[in-house]
C-alpha cells in the first residue's frame, strides 16, 4: 500500500490541514492488522474536526470496506465503555487498594475529578504520600502533582494493565519506569525478583527513586537514569512537560512535537543492560523506541515475558513488523484494542497498543552458553 494517502480530500487538496494524519495512517497500515487500523481510524474520526471524519473518508484513508469500519466502531465503543465503567467503579476498587483512610479519600477525590473532567476546574492535585496494598503487600508511594501520573496509577493498579499469567523470574527490567508504579506492581507479583528501573527523564527519575527508596526494605532494586536503546551511547529525547521540574509520561527518541523541549541524554543498550541475567522479564514502554531494538532482538527472545506497548505514528515503517512478529513467534502474544493518544492541546502524537507476551510454561526461557553480545554479533555483524 502506498504511504501517501489518495483519498478524495487528498486528491482535491494535497495540502489540506489533515494531510499529515492521512499519510500517517497509510504508513501504519503496513504495521498492524486491518482490524486494528480500522479501530485507530474510527477513534481519529471521533476526535477529528477537519472534515475528514465520515465513514467514506475513513474507508478511503485505510482502504477498508464498510464491514471493517462497522465492526471497528462496535469494538471501539465496547473498549471505551469498559474504560469509562472502570473509571466510574474506581471508588469501589480504591477501597481495596488503599491501605489507610487518607489514601482512600484522596484517590476517590482524584477519580471523581477525572470522571467529571474537572482537571482544570476547582480541583487541584498536590504532592501526596499514598499507602496501598497490592497482592497482599504494603507499599508507600510518593505521588507528584501530575494528572498523567494518576492516570498511570489507575491503569497499573486498578485496570491492571500488566496483569498476565505469572512466570517466575529472577530479575525484572522496568524499561520506561516513569515514576515507579510499574516497578511497585511487578514487585507485588514477583517479590523475590530484583528490579532494575530505567528512566531518562530527571523529574520522573527523582519521583521514582523516592518511591522505590520508601520500599527499599522489601524491594531489591537498582535505578538507571538513562534512555533505553539498542546500543549504549547518547540519544536525543523529546519530553512533554510543563516545566523543568515536571514529570512527564512522554519521553521519546522518535516522537517529535512542536515546541516540545528536547535534551541529549545517556543511552544504555539493551544487551549491556541485561548482561548475563539468566531469568528475566521485561516491561517495555519507551514511546516508539521499541522498534529500534532490532539489533538486540536476541535479548527480547530470551525473556520469560514482555509486557508493554507498541507506539505507531509518522515514524512507523513496514520494517517495524519485526517486533510483533518476533513476539508472536516466541511467546503467547495478546494485544489490546489500540488507542489514539493526544496531548492536552489536542495535538495528535501516536497510537498506543498494549501487549502481553508470555512464554508457554513448557518453553521457559533458556540461555545458550554464549554471551548475549556474541549471539547478537553473530547474527548482525
Amino acid at each position: 500500500m502506498s504511504e501517501v494517502c489518495d483519498c478524495t480530500l487528498c486528491r482535491a487538496d494535497p495540502a489540506h490541514p489533515a494531510k499529515r494524519f492521512h499519510d500517517m495512517f497509510r504508513r501504519i497500515a503496513s504495521c498492524m492488522s486491518a482490524g486494528d487500523l480500522a479501530a485507530s481510524l474510527v477513534q481519529y474520526g471521533q476526535r477529528s474536526e477537519m472534515g475528514d471524519s465520515d465513514d467514506d473518508i475513513l474507508r478511503q484513508i485505510g482502504r477498508l470496506d464498510t464491514r471493517q469500519v462497522r465492526e471497528a466502531r462496535t469494538i471501539v465503543r465496547q473498549d471505551q465503555n469498559a474504560l469509562m465503567n472502570g473509571l466510574s467503579e474506581a471508588a469501589n476498587q480504591i477501597q481495596t487498594l488503599a491501605a489507610n483512610d487518607e489514601t482512600r479519600d484522596w484517590l476517590i477525590a482524584v477519580a471523581a475529578a477525572a470522571a467529571a473532567a474537572r482537571q482544570s476546574g476547582d480541583f487541584r492535585l498536590r504532592a501526596q504520600r499514598l499507602a496501598v496494598t497490592l497482592n497482599g503487600r504494603l507499599y508507600q508511594i510518593d505521588m507528584p502533582p501530575d494528572w498523567m501520573a494518576y492516570a498511570n496509577l489507575f491503569e497499573v493498579f486498578l485496570r491492571l494493565n500488566y496483569v498476565h499469567n505469572p512466570q517466575p523470574v529472577d530479575t525484572i527490567f522496568d524499561l520506561g519506569a516513569f515514576v515507579g508504579l510499574s516497578s511497585i506492581y511487578l514487585n507485588s507479583c514477583y517479590p523475590k525478583a530484583d528490579i532494575v528501573a530505567v528512566e531518562p527523564n530527571p523529574a520522573n527519575f527523582r519521583a521514582m527513586s523516592v518511591t522505590l527508596g520508601l520500599n527499599a526494605t522489601h524491594i531489591r532494586h537498582r535505578t538507571i537514569g538513562k534512555v533505553l536503546a539498542a546500543e549504549s551511547g547518547t540519544a536525543t529525547i523529546a519530553s512533554l512537560v510543563d516545566g523543568p521540574d515536571a514529570t512527564s509520561m512522554m519521553n521519546s527518541t522518535v516522537i517529535t512535537l512542536t515546541n516540545a523541549p528536547t535534551a541529549e541524554v545517556d543511552a544504555i543498550g539493551l544487551v549491556e543492560l541485561v548482561g548475563e541475567a539468566s531469568s528475566y522479564g521485561l516491561k517495555l514502554d519507551i514511546e516508539g523506541g521499541e522498534f529500534g531494538l532490532k539489533p538486540a532482538q536476541a535479548v527480547l527472545s530470551d525473556a520469560t515475558w514482555i509486557l508493554g506497548e507498541f507506539h505507531y505514528g509518522p515514524w512507523s515503517t513496514s520494517e517495524d513488523q519485526w517486533l510483533p512478529k518476533l513476539l508472536a513467534r516466541d511467546f503467547e502474544l495478546s494485544m489490546q484494542v489500540p488507542r489514539l493518544e493526544m496531548t492536552g492541546r489536542g495535538e495528535f502524537f501516536c497510537i498506543g497498543q498494549d501487549f502481553r507476551a508470555v512464554k508457554p510454561k513448557d518453553e521457559s526461557a533458556t540461555r545458550s552458553g554464549k554471551s548475549l553480545r556474541e549471539k547478537v554479533d553473530e547474527q548482525y555483524f
